[in-house]
């Protein structure tokens, strides 16, 4: 009997799945005909579509301006955040489409996120994410899809929360 460790390792490689390997050596052909039409990649369309989209320019067009969009929306976040709870403090990188706002301490994150909920607000608290059990009162908030009177409203519904729960807390 064939070792099948160095046959796995060997087939890996050559992309044929040890499943498709039948028991007298042979290869199951009906499936490698399934396995081939569902591991040819991305569509020959959508590859071309793509192709043209990044030879003609549009492509770095379209990043340029979706940076520009997101910085401008990152700017609206911390301006209001700034205005309504100048106590908050954004942390992390520039990057991206979330920022991790750190609020003051004794804030009950859970308390916050229901009330944030109960105003159309999504929003997680990062303890859920830590390593440690203890650590600061962190919300992570997405800025990607929404406008900036979105992000104004959110930020006055987090801020009115944090002030809610604060006198909770009292």
């Amino acid at each position: 009997m064939a070792p099948v460790a160095p046959a796995r390792k060997i087939l890996s490689f050559i992309a044929v799945p040890l499943n498709n390997v039948t028991a007298h050596g042979g290869y199951d052909t009906a499936k490698l005909a399934i396995a081939g039409r569902w591991s040819e990649g991305c569509p020959r369309i959508d590859q071309n579509t793509l192709a043209n989209f990044i030879e003609s320019g549009s492509y770095d067009q379209q990043l340029r301006r979706m940076r520009r969009i997101y910085r401008q929306r990152r700017e609206v976040l911390i301006e209001a955040l700034a205005r309504r709870l100048p106590k908050a403090e954004v942390t992390g990188i520039a990057a991206g489409l979330h920022a991790t706002i750190r609020l003051p301490a004794g804030i009950d994150e859970d308390r916050l996120c229901a009330a944030m909920a109960r105003h159309g607000v999504a929003a997680d608290m990062m303890h859920k994410y830590r390593i440690a059990s203890k650590g600061p009162p962190t919300l992570l908030l997405g800025y990607g899809r929404a406008s900036e009177s979105a992000l104004r409203t959110g930020v006055r519904i987090l801020a009115q929360a944090v002030a809610d729960g604060s006198r909770a807390a009292a």
